[in-house]
């Protein structure tokens, strides 16, 4: 049977086998980090963002309607699923826009923590 310390010793050799076998990953998260700042540092970013933002907005508005519709109003049967299906595409539109507008700055994050787990080793 292995002694404490042996165990600490081959728990600590397997955690940086993980690490070391994370790197190539790392490596590209890092490279993907960089390319996806060029992107934000281009002139165009700040108003593809804003028109993103717009058009959530826009969508958030018009789902906090039809929400509304849904709770006051007057519809039933059909009617009352044809708004359901209104509702669910907007949610469907929201969820997209939202993750348009997450997902460079995701994969920004993702490439600093990549990067400090890379000088670690």
């Amino acid at each position: 049977m292995p002694s404490y310390p042996e165990i600490l010793d081959y728990q600590q050799a397997q955690q940086r086998a993980q690490v070391r076998n994370r790197e190539p990953l790392n490596r590209t998260k890092v490279e993907v980090a960089r390319r996806a700042q060029l992107i934000t540092e281009h002139p165009g970013w700040a108003l593809y963002v804003r028109q993103l933002e717009e058009w959530l907005e826009r969508v958030q508005t018009q789902h906090a309607s039809l929400l509304h519709q849904m709770a006051e109003g007057p519809d039933l049967g059909e009617s009352l699923g044809h708004l359901k299906l209104a509702i669910a595409k907007v949610d469907s539109e929201i969820k997209v826009l939202t993750r348009s507008l997450d997902i460079i700055p995701a994969l920004i994050q993702q490439g600093e923590q990549a990067r400090a787990e890379l000088k670690s080793l």
